[in-house]
């Protein structure tokens, strides 16, 4: 078993294994290739993280199949659950490989956490943190602005568009809820609603498009949220698990 240059196995991430969702039925073909290679990584990462076997990692062919993964569009910009378990497989391969054949995966590793950083800071592994931030997050004279005024603003265009089970617009709030969320730094008091309000978009959004990232977005951002020891979720407990049923948000 291999051990790391810190003196001891890699740390373990209490938010894995994710919690997968399967609608294959009503998915594109490449839909169900990006969630077969998925499931292959998220097993493997499941089995390390309750074995500590480093072959699991260290294995070739998860490489090629994690570089696969990210060959799917969104996979490196947009796909959280792509986007996480392909980050966590370089960092632990990183952890894992003798010093001078590491490298690699280390910039693999920091590139995805660095895309992983703007939308859920939390996810980002301690070790990482200052390297994957570009210094302390400067006040943003806009994010009040955003927060206090457009936020309440999307959340009503969000509502309607629900409603009259508008799709384009849908994804829309998506893309609005990411913006703000870019905007306001990690310690903002209202970021965690934020989160969670996006979450409820991607479950909307997934009603649509039926592209398994999206829900996978949606279950990844959920967790990571419940899990932020201090953080609120303004998701209402009663619509948790039923997020084609318009927005539960507090508005």
């Amino acid at each position: 078993m291999a051990m790391t240059r810190f003196g001891g196995m890699p740390p373990s991430s209490s938010a894995w294994p994710f919690v997968r969702c399967h609608c294959p039925a009503i998915w594109t073909e490449a839909g169900r290739v990006r969630e077969r290679l998925l499931d292959l990584i998220s097993a493997r990462l499941a089995r390390y993280e309750h074995r500590h076997d480093a072959t699991d990692i260290l294995d070739d062919a998860l490489r090629a199949t994690t570089f696969e993964l990210l060959e799917f569009p969104g996979s490196r910009t947009t796909d959280l659950a792509a986007l996480l378990a392909a980050a966590r497989v370089f960092w632990l391969r990183y952890l894992l490989l003798p010093e001078g054949q590491d490298e690699p995966d280390l910039e693999q590793a920091l590139t995805l956490y660095r895309v992983i950083n703007k939308i859920l800071p939390e996810a980002v592994p301690d070790e990482l943190r200052e390297e994957v931030s570009p210094g302390p997050h400067p006040a943003d004279p806009d994010s009040n602005v955003a927060i206090e005024q457009v936020y309440p603003r999307l959340i009503a265009y969000f509502a309607a568009a629900v409603e009259r089970a508008d799709g384009r617009k849908i994804y829309a709030c998506v893309e609005g809820f990411r913006q703000i969320l870019r905007m306001l730094p990690p310690a903002h008091p209202r970021r965690a609603e934020v989160v969670s309000t996006l979450a409820v978009a991607y479950g909307s959004l997934y009603n649509f498009t039926t592209d398994p990232a999206d829900l996978d977005n949606r279950i990844t951002i959920l967790q990571f949220t419940v899990a932020a020891a201090g953080l609120p979720v303004a998701i209402q407990p009663g619509l948790m698990a039923a997020g084609s049923q318009g927005p539960s948000v507090n508005s």
